[in-house]
């Protein structure tokens, strides 16, 4: 009897030296006065501000009910703490490993604190446009009344035969949209109810692609075994196919797909020649994609004729391209004549800035370009010469012989890899074997030189002024047209196969 008693006592002290150590609640908090700026990272919190003591029962999952450890408790985000903040700025929710907690800005009280932890938190929550709720994951939403974070059941169809149907899901770049794989792959808008009983169905299939990204807020892109594919997403909710671009070399070999900086236009070169069969039956076809209305307009599709991608300009009202034959009996698409064009992308109207352009390499703000063009020599030989021009101008200067005869280019227009780039410029996608526009001048880094390589394989620097300076001689054939020349950051040095040269 005195043991069981000696027992009890031990329990009651024990149970008495836990609840001395349990964490206080500050009598009074030390938040941020109601007009001090919220930012993304919050500035240095004092470290005696610690949330409210959480209650025995914590935090209850709609349909996964779980308990949160005394030692558990997160104390309030610090400086290196990730904070997405409402659009009204009076709420934020602080990524703190391994817990998500919903604050309220203006006193840094606690609103809930959730156990859930992304690999990317910043870009797995999503405010309403009213600040009244978040959305993460797949798909919760947590409301700032106080209330623990709510599945949405999307109405999607797991199929029981695959074993492995994915669960992956990626928000669009703008957060308006989530494409979520779960076997098929679907994509939500999940502010809007009536998308989440409705969702898009994008690929009918678990396996028949390795991965999917956003390219822009728009244009989904799916990874395929031999081909990327786009699938263009509109505000109504509906969407379709637009394009694709092949990765192995083994199908047809087309150019990167080129984004306008505004996100909104998209050409494919959707050309089928170099399959395994060159001749007649090829296709030589170019689309623009409207990506907010969803039209896909082809501006050329003419036998022969091929349309290399330039460039967009800064405010995506105008994309640069080259039309030139693959051999000299090709007659042009009317409305793509031969020579360096401009197309608007809304009108599909074009201009001819320079009849018979062949090659092209712009300085940075695409003021000045070295151009390479057909010449006749006295006997009536075919030679193409380059030379500097000012855009808009009818002046050429410095101009040089490049090579004699078509250029092997346009009979196998595939020698090279490609990567496919954002409008940011980040890379999306690679191809072991594209076609592409090469590169035939290389400008200095203060915009006032070219580097080139002639038909008498010198290397030339060309400047604005006119001044032509052969920089040495080089014992390759075909070097006008596969190396990379590299000025070094003083513009003083040129760079070749491993080699330097002195550029005075």
């Amino acid at each position: 009897m005195k043991y069981l008693e000696r027992v009890f006592c031990l329990i009651v002290v024990s149970v008495v030296l836990v609840a001395c150590e349990a964490p206080r609640v500050p009598s009074q908090s030390t938040a941020p006065i109601v007009n001090q700026a919220i930012t993304d990272i919050p500035s240095s919190i004092p470290e005696q501000i610690t949330f409210p003591q959480m209650t025995g029962t914590a935090l209850a999952f709609p349909t996964v009910p779980f308990v949160i450890e005394p030692t558990q408790t997160p104390a309030l985000p610090g400086v290196n703490d990730p904070v997405v903040i409402s659009p009204n700025g009076l709420y934020a929710i602080a990524c703190k490993d391994p817990f998500f907690i919903l604050f309220d800005t203006q006193t840094n009280a606690i609103v809930s604190t959730f156990n859930y932890f992304p690999v990317d938190c910043l870009s797995d929550i999503h405010w309403a446009s009213d600040s009244s709720y978040a959305l993460f994951g797949v798909l919760y939403r947590w409301h700032t009344d106080g209330s623990q974070p709510e599945f949405l059941d999307i109405n999607t169809e797991v199929k029981l035969n695959y074993p492995d149907c994915g669960g992956q899901a990626r928000w669009s770049h703008d957060g308006q949209y989530l494409a979520i794989h779960e076997c098929d792959l679907y994509v939500v808008m999940p502010f809007n109810e009536e998308s989440l009983k409705k969702p898009l169905m994008v690929a009918e299939c678990a396996s028949c692609f390795y991965d999917f990204q956003w390219a822009t807020p728009q244009l989904l892109m799916l990874d395929h075994h031999r081909t990327y594919t786009f699938y263009n997403v509109l505000e109504d909710g509906t969407g379709k196919s637009v394009g694709w671009w092949d990765k192995d070399g083994m199908g047809c070999i087309a150019q990167p797909p080129s984004i306008s900086p505004n996100e909104r236009w998209v050409v494919f070169d959707v050309s089928q020649y170099q399959c395994g069969i060159s001749g007649p039956g090829d296709i030589y076809q170019y689309s623009m994609v409207d990506l907010e209305t969803g039209s896909i307009q082809i501006f050329s599709d003419t036998f022969g004729n091929l349309i290399d991608f330039i460039g967009w300009s800064q405010d995506s009202q105008e994309f640069y391209m080259i039309s030139r034959p693959i051999n000299s009996n090709i007659t042009a698409d009317p409305r793509t004549p031969f020579g360096l064009l401009v197309l608007n992308p809304g009108t599909l109207q074009g201009r001819n800035l320079f009849e018979q352009a062949w090659y092209i390499s712009f300085n940075q703000d695409m003021s000045w370009a070295y151009v390479v063009f057909p010449a006749k020599d006295n006997d009536g030989k075919l030679r193409f010469d380059g030379a500097l021009w000012q855009i808009g101008s009818t002046e050429l200067i410095g101009r040089q012989t490049m090579f004699y005869g078509i250029p092997d280019d346009n009979l196998y227009p595939g020698n090279w890899s490609g990567y496919m780039y954002s409008a940011t410029g980040e890379e999306l996608a690679y191809s072991a074997q594209t076609r592409s526009h090469p590169q035939v001048a290389f400008w200095s880094h203060d915009n006032d030189r070219v580097a080139i390589i002639n038909e008498r394989h010198e290397l030339v620097t060309i400047s604005l002024a006119g001044a032509a300076q052969v920089i040495g001689k080089l014992n390759v054939s075909n070097n006008w047209y596969y190396p990379v020349i590299t000025w070094s950051e003083d513009d003083k040095v040129l760079e070749l196969d491993g080699i330097t040269w002195p550029a005075p």
